[in-house]
């Protein structure tokens, strides 16, 4: 109106300069100009400097008046140690007032609604006298939309009518099922934090967040519209809801003074940003509408309509309330009521649900009592209901005294939409009224002295002022009400029941007594994101345009500054290019050899020719063939011994053989030939590791399979052949005997091409379909993991992407961790061999660094990807003593992990080299997550049952902890313990009881390399200095001094 004023006067001055003088219409508009700019200008100060303390008819209510120039309070509510500090202090000021005063921006006035009354009256009983004000809906408008937020009058409680049957607390207990499968999800994030960091540390605020907006979208779509698309835009509808709701800062400053200086319009990237987003948003969620629309009619027209009804999601609820409206509302009047569900939903829900959190790690006795409270009931009740789990008093209690001392919503400002007299206050049109719940949670005057205590007992005999339900605005009240609170409530009772009746909660200060490793550990997993973005955003550079001018590349010798010294710089060379060619024995020759970089260890090398002059070994002295054969078949105990030895701590890391195919061993030798063949392999690798059986008897059945192996690979081929020649293979490849184990391999590989494998339904599937497919997997294993090379490609004939996988071949009731945990090494060793072993081809480090980068981004999408598919059964809890092959699953993943990181790792590699700081930032976490678990299983004294393969893992792990001693050694700083780097030299001693041969090819190795470094530190380990000495960490230093050559 005041503006529509000015412009009039202005409008007037034009024409009476008109016609009172000669001036031309140009200097008359221009006059006309200057009076509406001084008139606006005049009036905008009147109003700030004039009316709100000498004309307003609100100036003698009670409020602050230390008010600072054209601001008011304004600077000072922002500046305040909290949100609703300064409200606080006021509300103990005037306690008795129905109003408190304050002055804003431009010295507008707000009034705080301050008793109970007051809030009655403006939230319900003259409700809709009330609107949002103009900026708010500005500001916020833009974004969500109208909805139930910004209607008025008729168009709002056709609003309520419609969604106030999808909200209703009977449809939103239908509903339970979607939050109890998300909380259960924020369970597996609890125990992959718990089992693979030994830690157990979270961040709860983000954690709720993500929960809370699967919950909501889950619930109002029935889709977690995380990854949801339009047909229009390529953007996901989470990156339209951050580029909209979190934009960069200059979107925020121009979504904060939009509503006052219209910014929106102009021609920047933040502006079209957001256009594009808040387009696709809409786009997207409009097509959807639609298509629910188009599939609600055409089911009331079938009759499904009824059939379907426990079923619905609230967007088909709502379209159907909607349908059943004489004139209903728009299409994009449902968009915005998703939009506003969506945003308001997860917002507050993931607030309410971290505040409580808060208080049960702050309160730990009240968090022992929910906890036995919900024992209780389930105990009663397995699988709690919804009226069960609303029925829990001291869970409510617990969540009503949350919300009441951190409410969730900070305020709800509203404007009087007409003059309107609450509690005897008359209130002119225009002026703003803000309710602030805190002003009546956290009021004495309502709820007593001990106002500031979290007491969640007060709320089992609420009396007098607290016991109204205007006491209570964390939701709103009134015909305002939030309409989603019956879905929150449940929510939030559902998201603290999986979580009490789980885990116990304790507050960490991560500043204070974290090891570097820990938060390294949580940025790693952001790096693996960050990393996997950058390299995506260089693949999509030309290569040609870097490989067509070789001058205009950095030199190799000249590698990008990092911040690391000499030493770091060439073990991360060593470690990154894996050329180990200068890593030489006490005999001055490489301790690896073979094909492929990074290959197996190497005792002897072949000469060029036969050196008659050496005399050859002594053959190795065998029982004979008939004592051998009599003895074993009259010792039926060795047998079963051996055979329960094979199938408890070889065959469920391998799978060699089903169970069942050794019904008939204990008649051994007295079995056909394959059988014969197959029996003696699998006594013989038992043998070898068994602590009852001798090497004599290992070595004896050795030599009865090979013995057989001619025989049965020309005249007997059949799976059992297969499974022997794989199992001697492996004992050979353990034992070092690279000769003999890759002759094996490659005849199993070769056999191999003789398998029947078939693509059929489950239901089709033979008992022979089934074999042959678990041997191949059984061969795939072995084949990747039968020594430590990288680089070198399979040569078995099948594709492992088009063989059924192996966990298809197990009835459902049969499936557990072993063969969870055995399909999911598989599916680590496909990616492995798809993806990471490109980068150590021979050729890799030659590539344009466009294509390397692309190949390392595919690679680590790769590992993401399988990493979100991991089934939760093999994810470790704390409440649970995990089972061995998930412990070692986990190795595995974390060591593929540092495979991956290690190509990106040379120094020398200009076209890589800026990905070096996070890579080794991963490496590290994933050697810490591989020494933590070790030290697990040393606790349990189950190190001795681990496969050799794991070996290799600790390999890796302890070179990474090398590297890292040597950074912190050479950089000058605190120096670090090295007891990391012992604990796997102290695994590698345990093992090598088991497995002596590869254990023992293994530590001089690391020994020697970390020297080559110049890591010099003597034996340490995780004990007191004031300990003595222990014999293993004797046989280190006599280790230590052998490689030197001297006697220590």
């Amino acid at each position: 109106m005041e503006s529509l004023s000015v412009a009039l006067v202005s409008l007037a001055s034009v024409v009476l300069v008109l016609r009172q003088t000669d001036a031309t219409v140009p200097l008359a508009a221009a006059l006309g100009l200057v009076v509406y700019v001084v008139g606006t200008v005049v009036l905008k100060l009147g109003k700030a400097l004039i009316y709100p303390f000498y004309i307003s008819k609100l100036r003698h209510l009670p409020g602050p008046k230390d008010n600072q120039f054209l601001v008011g309070q304004g600077i000072r509510l922002l500046k305040a140690a909290g949100p609703n500090d300064l409200y606080l202090e006021w509300v103990r000021k005037w306690p008795d007032a129905p109003f408190i005063r304050h002055l804003s921006f431009g010295n507008s006035e707000v009034l705080l609604v301050n008793s109970l009354d007051a809030a009655r009256e403006v939230l319900q009983t003259k409700a809709y006298s009330f609107v949002k004000p103009s900026f708010f809906v500005k500001l916020v408008g833009e974004i969500v939309g109208i909805g139930i937020l910004f209607s008025v009058g008729d168009q709002h409680r056709q609003l309520r009518r419609i969604t106030a049957g999808p909200l209703s607390k009977p449809s939103v207990r239908k509903m339970l099922p979607i939050f109890k499968d998300k909380a259960r999800e924020l369970s597996v994030e609890f125990d992959t934090a718990i089992g693979e960091d030994k830690n157990g540390v979270v961040e709860v605020e983000a954690l709720m967040n993500r929960t809370a907006f699967k919950v909501i979208s889950t619930a109002l779509l029935s889709r977690d519209i995380t990854e949801f698309r339009s047909s229009s835009s390529p953007l996901s509808f989470e990156e339209c809801y951050r580029a909209v709701l979190v934009p960069p800062l200059l979107g925020k400053l121009i979504t904060f003074l939009n509503p006052f200086i219209p910014l929106r319009w102009l021609p920047i990237e933040a502006n079209r940003a957001f256009i594009r987003a808040n387009t696709a948003l809409r786009g997207m969620l409009t097509e959807l509408v639609e298509e629910r629309v188009q599939q609600v009619q055409q089911d009331k027209k079938s009759g499904q309509s009824d059939e379907k009804a426990d079923t619905k999601d609230f967007l088909t609820k709502l379209i159907e309330a909607n349908l059943a409206e004489k004139k209903g509302v728009s299409d994009q009047m449902l968009v915005d009521l998703i939009i506003q569900g969506v945003s308001a939903g997860h917002e507050t829900t993931a607030g309410a649900l971290t505040w409580t959190v808060y208080a049960l790690i702050k309160y730990p006795d009240m968090q022992k009592r929910l906890r036995e409270e919900i024992l209780a009931a389930q105990h009663k009740q397995p699988d709690l209901d919804a009226a069960t789990i609303d029925s829990l008093p001291y869970l409510n209690n617990i969540i009503n005294e949350s919300l009441r001392v951190w409410s969730p919503s900070l305020m709800a400002p509203w404007e009087a939409g007409e003059d309107v007299v609450i509690a005897g206050v008359l209130i002119p049109k225009g002026t703003t009224v803000t309710t602030i719940p805190a002003m009546v949670h956290l009021n004495p005057a309502i709820w007593g002295e001990d106002v500031d205590v979290f007491n969640p007992d007060r709320w089992d005999s609420t009396t007098g002022a607290a016991a109204n339900p205007f006491a209570s605005e964390s939701f709103i009240n009134g015909p305002r009400t939030c309409p989603g609170r019956a879905l929150a409530l449940l929510e939030i009772k559902t998201v603290l029941v999986e979580m009490m009746s789980n885990f116990s909660l304790e507050a960490v200060d991560v500043d204070v007594g974290q090891k570097y490793w820990d938060r390294d550990y949580v940025q790693a997993l952001e790096d693996q994101v960050r990393l996997l973005s950058a390299s995506l955003e260089q693949s999509k550079e030309s290569s040609s345009s870097q490989s067509t001018s070789p001058a205009s590349q950095p030199s190799p010798s000249e590698p990008k500054q990092l911040p690391y010294g000499p030493k770091m710089l060439k073990a991360l060379h060593d470690f990154g290019s894996v050329k180990w060619a200068d890593v030489t024995g006490r005999d001055g020759l490489p301790m690896l050899a073979g094909p492929g970089r990074f290959s197996f260890y190497s005792n002897t090398l072949l000469p060029t020719f036969e050196d008659g002059t050496k005399p050859s070994p002594p053959p190795k002295e065998v029982m004979s063939k008939e004592t051998f054969l009599l003895e074993v078949a009259s010792n039926l105990s060795l047998k079963q011994h051996l055979k329960a030895h094979f199938l408890d701590n070889i065959n469920p890391y391998y799978k060699f053989i089903d169970p069942v195919w050794l019904n008939f061993s204990d008649l051994f030798p007295h079995n056909d030939t394959a059988l014969q063949f197959l029996y003696s392999a699998l006594f013989a690798a038992a043998a070898y590791s068994s602590p009852v059986a001798t090497r004599e008897i290992a070595d004896a059945f050795m030599t009865y399979a090979e013995g057989l192996v001619q025989q049965c690979y020309l005249e007997h081929l059949c799976l059992p052949v297969l499974q022997g020649l794989m199992i001697i293979a492996w004992q050979k490849h353990v034992m070092l005997d690279a000769a003999k184990g890759h002759l094996y391999h490659y005849m199993a590989i070769g056999l191999s091409n003789h398998l029947k494998i078939r693509d059929l339904p489950a239901q089709e599937r033979t008992v022979n379909d089934v074999a042959t497919i678990r041997t191949f997997w059984s061969l795939f294993f072995l084949d990747r993991i039968s020594t430590p090379k990288l680089g070198a490609s399979t040569a078995i004939p099948w594709d492992p992407d088009n063989i059924t996988p192996y966990i298809d071949t197990v009835s459902p009731e049969l499936v557990d961790v072993t063969a969870l945990s055995f399909d999911h090494h598989c599916r680590l060793y496909n990616i492995q061999q798809r993806y990471i072993d490109v980068m150590y081809s021979p050729n890799f480090q030659q590539r344009p660094a466009a294509e390397k980068q692309a190949i390392f981004a595919k690679a680590n999408n790769e590992m993401l990807a399988l990493r979100k598919k991991i089934d939760r059964r093999l994810y470790i809890s704390r409440n649970v003593k995990p089972d061995r092959v998930q412990v070692v699953f986990w190795i595995t993943y974390h060591s593929i992990l540092i495979n991956l990181y290690r190509p990106v790792l040379n120094p020398k590699d200009p076209g890589m080299v800026h990905n070096i700081p996070t890579a080794f930032r991963s490496s590290t976490a994933s050697a810490m997550a591989i020494t933590r678990l070790l030290k697990s299983l040393q606790a349990s004294d189950e190190i001795k049952y681990l496969p050799p393969f794991i070996i290799y893992h600790v390999f890796r792990a302890a070179l990474v902890h090398g590297l890292n001693l040597i950074n912190a050694e050479e950089a000058g700083g605190q120096r670090m313990s090295s007891g990391n780097f012992w604990s796997c030299f102290r695994v590698l001693g345990e093992l090598s009881g088991i497995w002596k041969e590869l254990s023992e090819g293994t530590m001089p190795f690391v020994l020697m390399a970390t020297r080559g470094w110049g890591f010099q530190e003597e034996v340490g380990g995780t004990e007191e200095d004031d300990e003595e000495e222990d014999d293993y960490e004797a046989g280190i230093n006599d280790l230590l001094g052998e490689l030197e050559g001297e006697v220590v």
